[in-house]
């Protein structure tokens, strides 16, 4: 729970598709968000679909897309791809409903801590109150069952990396990118080598803000997941990047279907502990106000300062700013899909 939380007014919305032939709805939904008119997001969606759109519902929210990525990552075994889910009508009355509970919860928090947000925060730390005292406590059991869900989703990530291999995809599971050699410009070796000139072009505002609670559960208490997950790691062996083979897809088994089940599952109840923590941190942040932290709670630190415009000194110095490229290494991500478009 580091930084700002996403909390842009916006709406929610519902959207589900027709068949004009018979005017019956199908099983699909997308969730989405937007803060223009849902009309004008219908029109852009319809382009190519053979189904008509309609908007089922609509929330109006202070913290949009907080709402839409709670409903995609609580109910992410029935996405079928992208924001589209599979759901019957009387599921999706009950998703709209999950998605009101949250959101009216969060619309009430979140004007005066978006206010808080962007403040520059003073240097005074708050003493605990009980009431801080006790909303750190509450935040406690949900911090270390997170660790514990966060251990054997990397369990489950390892066993997939494991039978993915060399492939670059697992069929509906697992998506492996390689992506390119990026250049880099390197502006601390600047500013060590030209002080004066890396100064002139620190010239853009920018605010930043990080929030955390003090003294987390490390893994360090979970010594036994701890250890499955280093045996697991360990026993996978490295896939050189050049032996990547991007354009195999391996079918999917029972086995993998399984583990994929777990690891959505698994996503499912990391979603509910973050719902519940993002409340415990809304009140925290209140409590907190304008002060840069609460004794033995949390640090609240809301900053502004002037950044190195590169844009600019790349167009005024362009022989330089090559100077100071550098070129990475190619990088190899496996990604579980947040989604079972074969089910």
């Amino acid at each position: 729970m580091a930084g700002k939380l996403n909390l842009k007014p916006s709406k929610v919305y519902f959207l589900q598709l027709v068949d004009e032939a018979d005017g019956a709805a199908l099983p699909f939904v997308k969730v989405g968000v937007t803060d223009g008119p849902i009309a004008t997001r219908i029109a852009s969606l319809q382009t190519g679909n053979p189904f008509r759109i309609v908007e089922y519902a609509h929330i109006e929210s202070e913290a949009g897309t907080m709402v839409e990525r709670f409903i995609h990552r609580t109910h992410a075994d029935h996405r079928v791809r992208g924001e589209w889910l599979r759901c019957e009508p009387a599921m999706l009355d009950a998703i709209v409903a999950e998605a009101q509970e949250y959101n009216s919860d969060l619309s009430l928090k979140a004007p005066l801590v978006r206010d808080y947000d962007q403040m520059v925060a003073v240097d005074a730390v708050l003493p605990a109150s009980t009431e801080a005292i006790g909303l750190r406590a509450l935040a406690e059991p949900l911090l270390l069952k997170k660790l514990e869900v966060d251990q054997r989703a990397k369990m489950v990530w390892w066993r997939l990396k494991a039978l993915v291999g060399s492939a670059g995809a697992i069929d509906g599971v697992v998506k492996v990118t390689v992506t390119e050699p990026r250049r880099t410009f390197d502006k601390r070796r600047l500013k060590a080598e030209h002080a004066a000139l890396y100064a002139q072009y620190c010239v853009k505002p920018t605010h930043r803000c990080s929030f955390n609670l003090l003294k987390k559960p490390t893994v360090a208490a979970l010594p036994e997941l701890k250890r499955e997950v280093a045996l697991l790691a360990d026993a996978v062996p490295e896939i050189a990047i050049e032996d990547v083979r991007t354009d195999q897809v391996m079918p999917r088994d029972a086995r993998i279907e399984a583990l994929h089940a777990e690891w959505l599952e698994l996503e499912v109840q990391k979603s509910l502990i973050g719902r519940d923590l993002q409340q415990i941190e809304l009140d925290i942040r209140h409590l907190c106000g304008a002060n840069s932290g609460i004794e033995g709670v949390c640090s609240y630190k809301r900053t502004e300062s002037m950044e190195f415009d590169a844009d600019a000194f790349k167009g005024d110095h362009p022989t330089l700013f090559s100077q100071f490229q550098s070129v990475g290494q190619p990088s190899h991500k496996i990604e579980l899909l947040r989604a079972r478009s074969y089910a």
